[in-house]
């Protein structure tokens, strides 16, 4: 897996949590 230097490159591994204005 390349290094991607990113402000949270984590986001890409964990899925999202779900949108708390879509309640």
């Amino acid at each position: 897996m390349p290094v991607v230097r990113g402000p949270s490159p984590l986001h890409l591994l964990a899925p999202a949590p779900p949108p708390a204005s879509a309640t």
